[in-house]
């Protein structure tokens, strides 16, 4: 009877062992996964190259200098980009992100020439 008893506690040690290090995994993965950003959409990245463009317009402060700065060719860059999207994605795109580029790229060729011509 000693040995049944004694390989039932030993099986038993062996889940808890088992146990303790799925759920250390668990909590390891876990931590893991709120330090990862979240996934980027296209309508994040039209943004963020919108910014780009904003700030080389002048038009928002460069978050590392801290100053607004002019830099046209930049502008017009980073607008020719975001057209060369506009145009490599027609027809992959959602209605939402097609009317966001489409937005996007009118708004920043007004301001573009709006600058340009001062």
């Amino acid at each position: 009877m000693d040995a049944g008893k004694e390989e039932d506690g030993s099986w038993k040690e062996q889940a808890k062992r088992e146990k303790e290090q799925l759920d250390a995994q668990l909590k390891a993965e876990k931590e893991q996964a709120s330090v990862l950003p979240p996934q980027p959409t296209f309508s994040q990245f039209l943004a963020g190259l919108a910014a780009q463009a904003l700030m080389a317009l002048g038009e928002a402060e460069n978050p590392v200098t801290k100053k607004r700065e002019l830099e046209l060719p930049q502008a017009k860059y980073t607008v020719d980009i975001i057209a060369l999207l506009k145009e490599k994605t027609q027809g992959n795109l959602t209605e939402t992100e097609q009317a966001a580029i489409d937005q996007i790229l009118t708004d920043l060729r007004l301001r573009f020439v709006k600058v340009s011509e001062k």
